[in-house]
């Protein structure tokens, strides 16, 4: 599936992202509206910058899709975030992340060996 975020006052596509695998089932913003939670049939929960354009974060722990995602209002300050999501596998799990805590990561270089045979 794929993410799609609009300016419908300007009839403007501002972002689009595709999901690691199947539809998107669920969405939602974080109330400074710096981030976009979704899960889906991928049993992931992601974390999307909408500033960056751009995955952040990646969580793992539901064992069949995820169909609900919500944002904790009250933990939403100095670069801390809650949210909360439950799936068919019929599990809450409370997530917490901080900016501090995302970083890009580095990129692996590859580098060509040549090996000889004796």
């Amino acid at each position: 599936g794929y993410l799609r975020v609009f300016d419908l006052g300007l009839e403007k596509l501002l972002m689009t992202q595709k999901s690691f695998y199947g539809a998107l089932l669920c969405v939602c913003w974080s109330p400074d509206s710096q981030y976009i939670v979704t899960g889906g049939e991928d049993d992931f929960v992601t974390i999307w910058s909408f500033r960056d354009r751009k995955i952040v974060a990646r969580g793992q722990g539901h064992q069949s899709w995820v169909s609900s995602v919500s944002f904790d209002p009250h933990v939403c300050s100095d670069g801390m975030y809650r949210f909360a999501s439950v799936g068919q596998d019929a599990q809450l799990l409370l997530w917490d992340f901080a900016i501090e805590t995302l970083h890009v990561p580095r990129r692996v270089t590859r580098i060509a060996l040549s090996l000889s045979l004796l």
